[in-house]
């Protein structure tokens, strides 16, 4: 649906669900594993199996795509928010840049359980302006049992030619922190 006066908004929720039954919980509810333990089937809340809203083309910064950002299997309750936002075609190549390359960001997920952030995943292109080629890129962040947060980054690509000659150099600088180079 559109709301009035947003011209280009697309909204769409699925199954919205209020549970105030203590006996039986909606079969349609997807509780997490190990959920339950403290609730059983006495579980009251709020579920939405899915929301998303569709920006307008003349906002989305992926050229020729919509951006949109959803969330899945929400839960409201007395714990807290249980949830998986998602964002598609957030930064298109084009438009994306970090220290001279192009960059998109074609997805990015966050998983949230009771109130606690878990985890985060981004995915998308590198740029490799000496190589005129480009690579995908996946990068999760987590925390521990410790609640230290962790980076990890992959790059992925298909064989790239090697004839052209010069070097690229890409320098992260992070408030007090090292800084990284990665020369190529």
């Amino acid at each position: 649906f559109s709301a009035a006066g947003t011209q280009g908004w697309n909204f769409n929720a699925q199954n919205i669900i209020l549970d105030l039954d203590q006996l039986t919980n909606p079969t349609e509810v997807k509780f997490p594993a190990n959920y339950l333990s403290n609730n059983g089937a006495a579980w009251k809340g709020f579920y939405i199996d899915r929301v998303s809203v569709e920006l307008p083309e003349d906002i989305s910064m992926a050229a020729g795509n919509s951006t949109t950002f959803s969330a899945n299997n929400i839960i409201l309750d007395s714990e807290g928010m249980t949830c998986r936002a998602d964002g598609v075609n957030i930064l298109d190549i084009s438009t994306g840049n970090v220290g001279g390359w192009a960059y998109s960001i074609d997805s990015i997920s966050v998983n949230i359980f009771k109130n606690s952030f878990v985890n985060a995943h981004v995915a998308g292109k590198m740029g490799i302006g000496i190589l005129d080629a480009e690579i995908d890129y996946q990068g999760l962040i987590f925390k521990d049992n410790n609640n230290n947060y962790s980076f990890n980054a992959g790059v992925f690509t298909k064989v790239i030619s090697m004839q052209k000659r010069g070097k690229n150099t890409l320098e992260i600088l992070v408030a007090d922190t090292i800084p990284a180079n990665m020369s190529l």
